[in-house]
């Protein structure tokens, strides 16, 4: 057994959003022990976004999420962000 499978996975809520179109999305930072970290969104109706959304995502969501997590990980500085 690896050291990543018996470190228990930690969440913590960095905040909830309304969209345009009424859809909600909740984000957790889950902290997975050694390695990347990881933020869960957990949308009403997962993507692919109604475009209201996703610009409201890319304009409201994600800079806040950032400025959170920074204020969580008491980390300065430019962020890594990786989107699939």
């Amino acid at each position: 057994m690896n050291a990543a499978a018996t470190t228990p996975m930690r969440r913590a809520f960095l905040g909830s959003w309304m969209c345009p179109t009424g859809q909600n999305v909740t984000a957790y930072f889950r902290v997975l022990g050694v390695g990347p970290s990881m933020i869960d969104l957990e949308w009403d109706v997962p993507p692919p976004l109604h475009d209201a959304d996703a610009a409201y995502y890319r304009e409201t969501i994600r800079p806040a999420l950032i400025a959170r997590l920074r204020e969580y990980t008491e980390r300065i500085g430019a962020a890594l962000v990786v989107e699939l």
